[in-house]
C-alpha cells in the first residue's frame, strides 16, 4: 500500500525488456461503500508492455470476474 489509497505492482526494469510477465495477485476487500456511488480504478503504468487488472466478486462460494481492465497506452502530462 502507498499513500493509503494506492496498490503498488512493481516489476524489475530487467524482467520487463525480457518480455517476464510480473503477475501480481491482491485480495483487496472494499468495506463501508455507499452502493450508490462509483468505485474508481486507476492504471498508472511503465513505458514496458501492459497492465491488467481483473475485478472478482467473492461474495459467492467461487470468485466470480465481473470485469478485466488492460491498459497498454502511455499517458502524456
Amino acid at each position: 500500500m502507498e499513500n493509503g489509497d494506492q496498490l503498488l505492482l512493481a516489476q524489475s526494469l530487467a524482467d520487463a525488456q525480457a518480455g517476464k510477465a510480473g503477475p501480481d495477485d491482491w485480495d483487496v476487500q472494499f468495506s463501508g461503500l455507499d452502493p450508490a456511488s462509483k468505485l474508481v480504478l486507476e492504471i498508472d503504468r511503465g513505458d514496458i508492455g501492459s497492465t491488467q487488472v481483473t475485478v472478482f466478486n467473492y461474495l459467492g462460494n467461487t470468485p466470480v470476474p465481473v470485469k478485466t481492465f488492460r491498459w497498454a497506452e502511455l499517458r502524456w502530462s
